[in-house]
């Protein structure tokens, strides 16, 4: 196998630890996420050092070269997770997090700044498409309404 080829592909640990921890990440809930995959400060650290607690110090650059790959994975799962938290809720608890500015009673804990921000303006679109769709609905019903209404009107009189 030349040089070039064996730089390119990842060895079998590398290959193993992303197959497990990427199905971990993709089967998560947003605590599970969280214990798992923890964020904040030295994250990277975090994750390496309970990934090491798994596969074991001998495994080290495997380990470091799966967090590497791993990370944006993490991110969009938690933003993925972020916005179907959001969109179950109803206006009233939209309003609720709009009001608080605190996402910590349907996350369990805060959520990063840059997650935090991103979820506030999802949060105020939603809100404000909201009364849109109330409105295309109901001039749908109208529509219909009207149609039905229309038919009666042009009906012959079978008296």
């Amino acid at each position: 196998m030349p040089k070039e080829q064996e730089k390119s592909t990842e060895s079998e640990h590398v290959v193993a630890i992303l197959a497990r921890e990427w199905s971990i990440i993709v089967e998560a809930n947003f605590s599970q996420l969280n214990e798992h995959y923890p964020v904040g400060l030295n994250t990277t650290i975090a994750w390496i050092d309970q990934l090491v607690r798994r596969y074991g110090i001998g495994h080290m650059n495997d380990i470091t070269r799966a967090v590497d790959l791993l990370a944006p994975t993490v991110w969009r799962r938690r933003h993925q997770l972020i916005v179907q938290t959001l969109d179950a809720l109803n206006s009233e608890q939209l309003r609720a997090i709009l009001a608080t500015h605190s996402f910590a009673a349907y996350f369990g804990k805060e959520l990063t700044s840059k997650e935090k921000y991103e979820a506030l303006q999802w949060t105020e679109w939603k809100l404000s498409m909201l009364p849109k769709k109330q409105n295309q609905f109901i001039n749908g019903l109208a529509a219909e309404l009207f149609q039905h209404t229309k038919v009666l009107q042009d009906a012959p009189d079978s008296v």
